[in-house]
């Protein structure tokens, strides 16, 4: 149960603590019936006993040899050298949340080894597949990932080699979780895929294509009208690699992109969306231009870019596109509401609205402070809006929340209302607070489908409390459940 599950007034504490003692006496009666029934297991078929082992207390099960125990019966020396050999079960747990029994340097051969048997996909029809997290995972997927980890340089020089073979194995891998950077020696490859109108290498391209093959990729751009997908890449491929101003600039592809919707298939240009993959002064004054845009969209698109992205200098820019929001939606909020009945999209003011204050609030250069909360809650068309920005922040610590969901989700690294895409980027945002302030570490260790390790969490605690105690300002208080929970978390 959570914080904000709880009706007003009920004491959150004392009903946890009358939870917990019910679990407690549940899990007890549980326990006792399982370990009565264990005898009738043994007369089950080898499939049925795994299912009954699995569903008994692990330490009984265990000792009675009905399931394995965690390890396996092997030393951490014996799981890294039969590895490659284990079943893929056993090698998809090693992985996962066993991580911890097998991580580290030397653990490094025997992940080559499972990479090394990996076989070449085939194109996917449209640029949307390789973007889509949850899609396209194998255990050679999973070891390279956590090859990632180990050295985070080696998987670059496996995808560059796949990709210049023409024949690529993890695809989706480099196009949702590898940094965008120049591979020309992949530059052939590419050219062959654009000429043969491979449009799902589309994502690969537009990260990694070099300025070689800018004339083959602008010709593919102009010779038709593309899907809004597939004509993101295009752009986003030339902010990456052209100049930002001057003959042949990337300054003007955005607004060519913008000016001729029947020509062009990309009419609300999601700005945030090329963003994801570069970002580059140029972007960011075109994002700039696009508040103003008259469509909501596309300035929600803008607004999303510059809050996740944007250096400090944009945020006058969102302050002056709210309070011009503000004033004109001022006394006007009916125009908001769905019908209850009809129903229908909300409007999209609304949502420009919404987006605008969490921009700011949420931003990655600057941080929420108090005059900046109080002067959201100035633009608040509605009680509820002033309600949520007016109130100061409590005294208790901030929250520092982790997660990894692996092959599913990207991992994300959260403080304050702000997402970090890497624990670096988390640490900086952490510098932005004054003096004196106190977070509270809280990565979701409960969830079952967090893809950190106990040790890997173990790990980032240490490096930002001792970044943080280099500061001898902040301080980050170690994981408690009990204050963890009692926060909403």
């Amino acid at each position: 149960m959570y914080a904000w599950q709880m009706p007003d007034g009920m004491d959150m504490m004392k009903l946890r603590a009358e939870a917990e003692q019910r679990y407690k006496r549940f899990t007890a009666l549980v326990h006792a019936e399982a370990v009565r029934l264990i005898p009738a297991v043994a007369a089950k078929d080898k499939a049925a006993r795994k299912l009954s082992g699995d569903a008994i207390a692990p330490a009984e099960a265990k000792a009675a040899f009905l399931v394995p125990p965690d390890d396996y019966g092997l030393s951490r020396a014996e799981l890294i050298a039969r590895f490659a050999s284990l079943p893929e079960e056993r090698q998809s747990e090693l992985l996962g949340k066993k991580w911890d029994l097998v991580r580290g340097p030397e653990m490094i051969p025997a992940l080559r080894s499972v990479i090394s048997h990996a076989e070449p996909v085939d194109w996917p029809k449209s640029a949307m597949s390789l973007q889509v997290w949850g899609t396209d995972e194998a255990i050679a997927g999973r070891a390279l990932r956590r090859l990632h980890e180990l050295s985070p340089e080696e998987p670059l020089r496996i995808v560059a080699a796949d990709l210049a073979s023409g024949k690529p194995r993890f695809p989706g891998f480099a196009a949702r979780e590898m940094k965008a950077q120049d591979l020309p020696e992949a530059d052939g490859a590419f050219s062959g895929w654009l000429a043969h109108g491979e449009v799902g290498a589309l994502p690969l391209i537009a990260k990694f294509g070099s300025a070689e093959i800018a004339g083959a990729m602008r010709g593919s751009y102009l010779s038709e009208s593309w899907p809004c997908v597939e004509e993101l890449l295009f752009i986003a491929y030339f902010v990456r690699i052209l100049p930002a101003s001057g003959p042949g600039s990337a300054d003007g592809l955005p607004r060519h992109a913008l000016a001729n919707p029947k020509g062009r298939g990309c009419r609300r240009f999601p700005l945030d969306e090329v963003a994801r993959i570069v970002w580059k002064p140029v972007l960011e004054a075109q994002a700039i231009l696009l508040l103003d845009d008259p469509d909501p969209e596309i300035a929600a698109s803008a607004v999303r870019a510059l809050g996740e992205h944007g250096s400090a200098a944009a945020e006058p820019f969102l302050w002056k596109r709210l309070e011009s929001w503000s004033q004109r939606w001022r006394g006007r909020t009916s125009e908001f509401e769905v019908h209850p009945i009809t129903g229908g999209a909300p409007n999209p003011e609304s949502l420009l609205g919404s987006e605008l204050f969490r921009g700011i609030a949420s931003a990655k250069s600057w941080l929420l402070d108090e005059p900046r909360r109080r002067r959201l809650s100035a633009f608040c068309l509605d009680e509820s809006c002033r309600e949520q920005w007016s109130q100061p922040r409590g005294s208790g610590a901030l929250i520092v929340d982790v997660y990894d969901g692996g092959w599913i989700y990207p991992p994300a690294f959260r403080v304050g209302g702000y997402k970090a895409p890497t624990l670096d980027a988390l640490e900086e945002k952490l510098f932005q607070y004054p003096r004196g302030t106190a977070f509270r570490w809280c990565p979701q260790a409960l969830s079952p489908f967090d893809g950190f390790s106990p040790g890997q969490r173990d790990e980032m605690y240490r490096q930002l409390k001792s970044a943080l105690t280099a500061r001898s300002l902040l301080t980050l208080e170690p994981y408690s459940q009990e204050q963890c929970l009692a926060r909403g978390y």
